[in-house]
């Protein structure tokens, strides 16, 4: 089975997430090739790593089976902020899940 790449709405998260008791929300970062422009190079930085990166956000069962894998972000952006982009905060999407 693929992971999720987009949840249309909290309905469609509780479905995917339906049986599962515990989730991880966490974001992975990986290495990616340095660009020579200089702006570019600002956006795949990322402070924390001290190198230029890509981050997913991923949410995955204790089981280690991988339920969603979000989009591709630069380095330099911020885990909640990707969580807030990827699960817009005024839906409700972690009530009533189990």
């Amino acid at each position: 089975m693929v992971p999720h790449r987009h949840f249309e709405n909290p309905k469609a998260l509780k479905t995917a997430l339906a049986g599962v008791e515990r989730i991880i929300i966490d974001a992975t970062e990986r290495a990616y090739r340095r660009s020579q422009d200089n702006a570019t190079q600002r956006l795949y930085y990322s402070g924390k790593q001290k190198e230029h990166t890509v981050k997913n956000m991923v949410i995955a069962g204790v089981d280690k089976f991988i339920y969603f894998l979000g989009q591709t972000f630069t380095g330099h952006n911020h885990d909640y902020a990707m969580l807030k982009q990827e699960l817009p905060p005024e839906l409700d999407w972690f009530s009533d899940i189990n």
